[in-house]
């Protein structure tokens, strides 16, 4: 999600399935029963990927920040070269997050 040592994000664009496209593009046209739900199960799958995504880039810019936040506190507090890089040492993060 975010490279190391860097607060920028990538640009990712959605994978988007065609159905849904076609249904988002064009409203008003008719369409069998089984296609509609096909392109309805779709729609709901992208929905809860891009929420699961939503909630990992959270828990990820919350670890960044904790991390950014950790160095920048000990560097005000212990002389230069000094720094201690262990964030899990709070128990901040439940889950390890590879930045």
């Amino acid at each position: 999600m975010l490279e190391k040592g860097k607060l920028l994000l990538p640009q990712v664009k959605p994978l988007i399935s065609p159905l849904v496209s076609q249904m988002v593009a064009d409203t008003k046209s008719v369409v069998e029963y089984q296609t509609q739900r096909r392109s309805w199960a779709h729609a709901v799958f992208f929905l809860q990927q891009e929420a699961n995504l939503y909630c990992n880039f959270l828990r990820a810019h919350r670890a960044k920040m904790y991390v950014v936040t950790m160095t920048y506190k000990q560097g005000l507090e212990k002389p230069a070269g000094m720094l201690n890089h262990s964030y899990f040492e709070k128990g901040f993060l439940t889950k390890q997050v590879h930045f």
